[in-house]
């Protein structure tokens, strides 16, 4: 299991308007604990990440991180199919990511961001899609990589169950999207800004404002 530090609680903090007392009374996380988080001398439950985040409107990056870099959002029904690739292609290369078939991976988000589609892009349908396509892996191959049951992955897939925040920030890692993308439903792709040197992330910026114009 990932043992979390509260990286960016600090750096958050500084720019809020709140006491340590306001915040452990809005998370119901205890002072003392909230200090601990902040003097980097104790983890943070899974349970307490998701508390704070949403109490100071912070990113899981930002949290956890310390990343406060905006992340790369990809509007699906403003780019084509070929230079959403592009730019998947470019993240995989600047992360080394361990993408397989990007081409159908995307023909999927298309496909889920048409008129064509009648339904919800929820997380079933983007694990579904991650692990088959972008990934190459089966239910059980991901399973082992998380090391959690593959009864577990087809629970996610048909919409039974939700992953832990474990599983979550495994899955932002192998993927290099957002912790929120898999946390929220909808038809923007989020690439994190996490482990982009500045060079790596602005050529990613300028090339898809440059596609925005397009």
């Amino acid at each position: 299991m990932v043992k979390f530090k509260a990286n960016g609680l600090k750096k958050i903090l500084q720019g809020k308007s709140i006491s340590l007392h306001q915040l452990a009374n809005d998370s119901k996380i205890n002072v003392h604990v909230i200090e601990g988080l902040i003097n980097d001398s104790i983890t943070i439950s899974s349970k307490n990440i998701i508390s704070l985040s949403k109490v100071l409107d912070a990113s899981f990056e930002q949290l956890l991180l310390n990343e406060f870099r905006n992340p790369i959002v990809i509007d699906l029904k403003k780019l084509d199919k070929n230079q959403i690739i592009q730019i998947l292609l470019l993240q995989a290369n600047f992360k080394s990511l361990n993408y397989k078939n990007i081409s159908s991976y995307v023909e999927q988000l298309k496909y889920h961001s048409s008129k064509n589609f009648d339904g919800d892009f929820g997380f079933s349908e983007k694990c579904s899609n991650i692990r088959k396509n972008l990934l190459g892996l089966t239910q059980a191959q991901l399973s082992s990589m998380l090391n959690i049951s593959e009864t577990s992955i087809h629970n996610w897939e048909v919409g039974n169950t939700r992953p832990s925040f474990n599983s979550l920030f495994t899955l932002s890692l192998m993927t290099g999207f957002t912790i929120n993308y898999f946390f929220t439903d909808g038809l923007q792709l989020e690439i994190s800004p996490y482990n982009l040197t500045e060079e790596k992330y602005s050529i990613l910026i300028s090339i898809l404002n440059e596609y925005y114009k397009q």
